[in-house]
């Protein structure tokens, strides 16, 4: 073989090692991406469990709104107290009506 038939032919294997770096490249990129994007939807769907756990009260319903306000039931100023139709009612005084 002469030496260029010799250099044809390192240029072709040297195309096409670059094309399966490429494809590797691009395989892994996916890889890469859909490996983050499952793992942040399932970090999504633990944080929204939880926050649905707060949301139900012991007895399964769901619990009021939360805000500020002066418990209608102790007289307390309360930070996150429940708010009712019938006024605002601090946690502990909800957690104390809603076991019995």
């Amino acid at each position: 073989m002469s030496q260029l038939q010799m250099f044809g032919l390192n240029m072709w294997l040297l195309i096409g090692i670059l094309t399966l770096l490429l494809f590797a490249t691009v395989g892994m990129l996916v890889l890469y991406t859909s490996t983050r994007a499952w793992l942040t939807t399932r970090a999504q769907n633990r944080s929204f469990a939880e926050f649905q756990a707060q949301r139900i009260g012991p007895d399964g319903q769901r619990k009021p709104p939360q805000g500020s306000g002066i418990c209608r039931r102790c007289g307390d100023a309360v930070a996150n107290g429940y708010h009712t139709s019938q006024g605002c009612i601090c946690v502990a005084c909800f957690d104390t009506t809603s076991q019995t």
